[in-house]
């Protein structure tokens, strides 16, 4: 099942990214594409504060891997340094992934490594102002409560329902 959202400013983008966190639990993945700039890490931060997580999220671009702590761990990941799909066992939290939910930005670079239960998130910048279209795409059927949880439009302003 796929939603787009649209939201305009920031806050908003955190706050679709908060609904669908309130959903997830150990051993769920995401992967978060879009240019850069586009908003994945905003969109982390509100999926962080719907798990608990105190602490700053900042891009995982410089170090690869960081680790938050709540009511549920969450490894917030970013590949787009990694030269292949190979380096992704250098990370060292294969391991671990069952334990805590994953945030995979540029997570498009694994290919088919994801596993099809992967949630796919894509974030569109719209031109000329802070908005964001937002695709949200699952497969797996618990996490059709996202749906409800989202006042889900569409581009056009028609509701996606």
């Amino acid at each position: 099942m796929t939603v787009l959202v649209r939201t305009n400013s920031p806050e908003e983008t955190t706050d679709v990214g908060a609904r669908v966190g309130r959903h997830l639990t150990a051993g769920d993945l995401l992967c978060l594409t879009g240019d850069l700039g586009s908003g994945k890490t905003v969109f982390a931060r509100g999926v962080c504060r719907a798990l608990g997580c105190r602490e700053r999220v900042k891009s995982p671009s410089f170090v690869l891997v960081r680790e938050y702590h709540g009511d549920v761990p969450v490894f917030h990941i970013d590949l787009y340094r990694l030269g292949s799909p190979d380096e992704w066992s250098t990370l060292g939290i294969d391991d671990r992934l069952e334990e805590a939910v994953a945030l995979i930005e540029w997570g498009e670079l694994m290919g088919s490594r994801l596993p099809d239960e992967t949630i796919r998130v894509e974030i569109i910048s719209c031109e000329g102002r802070d908005g964001r279209d937002i695709s949200i795409t699952w497969s797996d059927p618990r996490m059709t409560a996202i749906r409800s949880s989202l006042d889900i439009r569409t581009p056009h302003g028609k509701n996606g329902r």
